[in-house]
């Protein structure tokens, strides 16, 4: 997209400001304003979708985002035609998109979750201005379209935190680093925004659905895998229960040898169930009203509580590779269902009648009578 030198100038004296801490940057294009993900909506992505044969079947395990590295216009327009047929929202750049002829049509009809302004800036040397720079051209271009980028650790939402309506966070543990983590860096995401005073922003989580083998790693004693099933659900759940008010999967296309992951049956099946069980809770997760645990949960135990629809909606997971006890209160069959399990009935799925417990990293999702 040609600037013209006068908004050039404007937007990097703005990038210039926030660089150096002044709220006057945020005032310095007349309308232009944050636009916060549209209410009710709770994205269930995955990155890497490069056909639009992919949207229906995508549709189907229970996405309802998908996230392009796409760069041609008229690719990444078949793709949000696609989309839109299939209720699905898009996350793309914007870059090719704002000289094209497919401009007003993006601005005005495409079902974008959000412009996708960089990935990783602190991994690439881009800097906080520089990416503000990016966020302002973009939002002069369409004000009423959002945007987003990734980071690679949660503690960057300090540094680039203000240059985008939306953060992701991307961490990818297996099997190099411990499982909870994932949530972790989700947390310090927030409380980064926090510091910043930007706490209402969302963050949405990129968890892994790769194999590190396929990818560069620091060490020359390459090691890796795909997660498991129970690796892909806690690491899911783990990051809700720290806030993240979206998930998206890396990545559908293998890059080093371009086969979707659905060719990959195994693979494919352990990401669809927990992508199928949050889409399920999805009303939940958007519509319901959080409340106080019903639950003392303490030590290694998360819990998260939401009414909805008249009953209260439970996520309990234990964050550690440890076992830890069940509490009293989510033992009780009769006041509780558990959701997306063979049995119901909590007896039935721990592993000692006396004191009922937590295996490592195990989630329960229960639901009132």
């Amino acid at each position: 997209m040609n600037m013209p030198a006068g908004l050039k100038t404007t937007l990097t004296a703005a990038a210039y400001a926030l660089f150096c801490g002044t709220a006057s940057a945020w005032r310095l294009i007349p309308g232009m304003a944050e636009q916060p993900p549209a209410e009710n909506f709770f994205p269930i992505g995955i990155y890497g979708v490069l056909s639009p044969d992919s949207v229906p079947l995508l549709k189907e395990a229970g996405f309802n985002t998908i996230q392009t590295y796409t760069q041609a216009p008229d690719k990444i327009a078949a793709l949000a035609t696609a989309c839109r047929k299939n209720g699905m929202k898009l996350v793309s750049s914007p870059y090719r998109v704002m000289g094209s002829p497919y401009a007003k049509e993006a601005r005005k009809t495409w079902p974008i979750l959000a412009w996708y302004l960089y990935d990783e800036p602190e991994v690439h040397s881009l800097t906080p201005p520089e990416l503000f720079l990016k966020y302002m051209e973009v939002k002069n271009w369409s004000q009423n379209q959002r945007t987003v980028f990734v980071t690679g650790e949660g503690k960057c939402a300090v540094a680039y935190g203000k240059s985008a309506d939306a953060l992701m966070v991307d961490w990818y543990p297996v099997p190099h680093l411990p499982l909870e983590s994932a949530g972790r860096q989700i947390d310090t995401a927030l409380k980064g925004l926090g510091i910043i005073n930007q706490p209402l922003k969302p963050v949405w989580a990129v968890l892994q659905a790769f194999n590190w083998l396929y990818y560069p790693q620091h060490s020359r004693n390459r090691i890796g895998r795909y997660p498991t099933a129970a690796e892909l659900r806690f690491m899911t759940y783990h990051s809700v229960l720290s806030g993240a008010k979206g998930v998206f999967y890396f990545t559908f296309t293998n890059s080093s040898t371009g086969l979707p992951l659905t060719e990959y049956p195994e693979l494919w099946h352990n990401l669809s169930k927990t992508v199928k069980e949050i889409a399920g809770l999805r009303k939940v997760l958007e519509s319901g009203t959080e409340t106080e645990c019903p639950a003392a949960c303490a030590g290694p135990l998360a819990c998260r509580a939401w009414k909805y629809d008249g009953k209260t909606y439970l996520v309990a997971a234990n964050t550690a590779n440890t076992h830890t006890v069940m509490p009293k209160a989510l033992r009780d069959d009769r006041k509780w269902t558990v959701l997306f399990e063979r049995s119901a009935k909590i007896e039935d799925l721990t592993e000692e009648r006396r004191h009922p417990r937590f295996s490592p990293y195990r989630v329960f999702v229960l639901r009132s009578r």
